[in-house]
């Protein structure tokens, strides 16, 4: 028994080193990257503006240049292709040494509901494509969205995309090749951003700072804020764009494309990736086309179905809802192309909501006794403008309509609309005057009177049934006496 039970033990702790050996082996294989820093030998401070917008590019330049200082400027693809001057203007500034990176084709954000592989493609892979058909040296990709794609799981899927094209990006990816944070100039005011500076140097770290432009930071804040570095000497921080950190600091030890495995993994999953193949079958506005060709992704041949689609063309929108005062009207528009039912329906936020709609109505009718209560209400969203008090005996319409009080009660009296009117006042308080005074006054009397009657006739019915039910038990108990009483007799 006691071998057994040592056998048992031993395989046991033989089977938990086992499985501790192979963890080991996995949290060390998905630790490891192909991409590292080397230590610093001083603190770096990179400045990356996002979206190229003008003037402020042009004076950041300026100010930057009178320090001897570089800057990184991140552009939106789509925008600086249509933008002859702007694009010469950063073509000018980066043949003198500063930086230009993208900033995905139109400005999109990638999150979970649109982070799929066509998508990805186009704002990440196109952007890189348009801004070097321009002429600029584009090394790495500046995230859309502030953390909007930190929602989705697809972070293979997008540094899978970006390795394609870029060295590196600030938020992109899972590595840290394409992982860094940056600090905003916005957060922060100038004594944090100074501090935060002084601890880069005494740790000899590297920060990247942006904005968007002066609205964010002052540019006497910059202007202050550059005058610092530069006070704290060359020895000991030095200005420099991302590109020159991860040209003297970065170990690639690794391919910038992804492996043939990864590459064939991603379409499996998300699709091939084929241009200027055989289209076998058209895309829809709502499916993929189907083609026959090389993918440009894994390099495999076949027929496909293609990851994109041809997408709905809407024609002009009409009317659907019309707008309350709670909800905003919508729009409809159908899809143009032949065979397909599709519609997109949107809100008509130009047009804003509706007006109130107040209607008078009654809450509690008036009696004899008692006064009623009727309540200016929206027929739509039910909010309650004012309340009108209806005299004794009197009924909404009476006092709605205090020139006509012997017209005739219909239901359509009570849904009269009293919005804006000039006896919104009147309405709402009891009719004080002189003629009612005394209405009521007498109101009040035979409202006594006929209180009174009642009274006393209850009381009277009541002494009354007391005195039948005594009366009826009395003699109950006399008719059994007697009758006791002469049974013992006999």
């Amino acid at each position: 028994m006691k071998n057994k039970l040592s056998k048992i033990i031993c395989l046991l702790m033989a089977v938990t080193l086992i499985a501790v050996s192979l963890f080991g082996i996995v949290t060390v294989k998905a630790e490891t990257n192909d991409f590292s820093m080397k230590k610093f030998d001083k603190a770096y401070i990179t400045f990356v503006f996002d979206d190229g917008r003008m003037p402020f590019s042009k004076q950041c330049y300026e100010l930057f240049k009178d320090f001897n200082m570089p800057a990184g400027f991140a552009l939106i693809a789509n925008k600086i292709s249509t933008d002859e001057e702007t694009a010469d203007f950063f073509k000018k500034i980066e043949a003198e040494g500063y930086e230009i990176l993208s900033h995905t084709l139109s400005h999109d954000a990638l999150h979970e509901d649109n982070c799929n592989l066509a998508t990805v493609e186009k704002q990440i892979g196109d952007s890189f494509k348009v801004l070097t058909s321009l002429g600029f040296t584009v090394n790495g990709i500046i995230e859309v969205g502030n953390g909007g794609q930190e929602s989705t799981a697809n972070y293979d899927l997008i540094e899978t995309v970006t390795r394609k094209y870029y060295k590196y990006s600030n938020a992109y990816g899972v590595s840290p090749q394409y992982k860094k944070e940056r600090i905003w100039l916005k957060d922060n005011t100038l004594e944090s951003i100074k501090s935060r500076i002084d601890k880069a140097i005494s740790e000899k770290e590297w920060l990247v700072i942006s904005a968007h432009d002066f609205t964010e930071f002052s540019k006497n804040n910059m202007t202050e804020l550059l005058s610092y570095i530069d006070s704290k000497g060359a020895s000991k921080v030095k200005v420099a764009t991302w590109n020159y950190v991860y040209k003297n600091f970065g170990v690639y030890t690794g391919e910038k494309i992804p492996s043939k495995e990864i590459l064939e993994s991603v379409c499996k999953s998300f699709g091939h990736d084929i241009k200027d193949g055989e289209i076998k079958k058209k895309a829809t506005c709502t499916e993929n086309a189907i083609a026959k060709g090389k993918c440009e992704r894994c390099g495999k041949s076949g027929t496909y179905e293609v990851a994109y689609t041809a997408g709905h063309k809407f024609g002009k929108y009409e009317q659907k809802t019309i707008a309350t005062c709670e909800e905003l009207g919508t729009l409809i528009a159908k899809c143009t192309v032949k065979g397909c039912n599709g519609t997109s329906i949107i809100y008509d936020s130009e047009s804003g909501y509706a007006k109130h709609s107040y209607r008078a109505v009654t809450v509690k009718e008036a009696t004899l006794k008692e006064s009623g209560l009727a309540e200016n209400r929206c027929e739509y969203c039910s909010k309650v403008k004012n309340t009108i008090i209806i005299p004794k005996g009197k009924t909404l319409y009476d006092v709605l309509n205090k020139d006509d009080v012997t017209s005739s009660i219909d239901d359509s009296s009570q849904e009269q609309t009293s919005d804006t009117s000039s006896d919104d006042k009147a309405e709402s308080s009891e009719v004080t005057s002189s003629e009612e005074k005394e209405e009521n006054a007498v109101e009040e009397i035979s409202d006594f009177d006929n209180s009174f009657n009642e009274d006393t006739m209850a009381k009277v019915l009541i002494i009354v049934v007391i005195v039948v039910c005594v009366a009826s038990w009395i003699g109950i108990g006399l008719f059994v006496y007697k009758t006791i009483k002469r049974r013992n007799k006999e």
